[in-house]
């Protein structure tokens, strides 16, 4: 029996894992971070006791797959689990790009006048301008994007030129 309730608990973070809502962040990482929907922890600890249960995995994967299944038919296609995924993103997305908008809306009209664009504009070509100097080189570009993205993109070509 409790090899059995086991199995179900690894399936059940099997599914959770491929469903895309699960990360598996360490100690002191932000919630949501680089990673896909929150802290692991955060997420399937309903008790909150720094230890996820196997029934506590299952009611998550219950949800989740409830979630997935479009058309009520018991079973999760390929689609279904696309489109959920799909969904999912687009709202993180939207969230995002609220939030921006937001940010460079700033007499909260809720439309951006040409002077807020611009400004915005500046803010991120400033952003770029890392001696200060007016002038945005590559290498700035480069370190720019790397810094944004911790250094995992934006490699290639253009990136290794900058080292030499």
């Amino acid at each position: 029996m409790k090899y059995s309730k086991l199995m179900m608990g690894a399936v059940a973070l099997s599914v959770i894992a491929l469903s895309g809502t699960t990360s598996f962040a360490g100690p002191g990482e932000k919630k949501g971070g680089h990673h896909r929907g929150g802290g692991f922890l955060e997420k399937l600890d309903t008790d909150g006791d720094g230890q996820v249960t196997v029934e506590e995995a299952q009611t998550e994967a219950a949800e989740k797959f409830a979630k997935m299944d479009a058309d009520g038919d018991g079973l999760v296609t390929s689609e279904e689990m696309m489109a959920n995924f799909e969904s999912e993103k687009a709202a993180k997305m939207k969230a995002k790009f609220d939030k921006k908008f937001a940010e460079s809306d700033t007499d909260g009209d809720g439309a951006l006048s040409e002077e807020e664009f611009i400004e915005n504009s500046n803010k991120r070509i400033s952003s770029m301008d890392a001696d200060g100097d007016g002038i945005i080189t590559k290498e700035e570009m480069i370190a720019k994007f790397k810094g944004k993205h911790g250094g995992k993109k934006g490699r290639g070509a253009a990136a290794d030129e900058t080292t030499e």
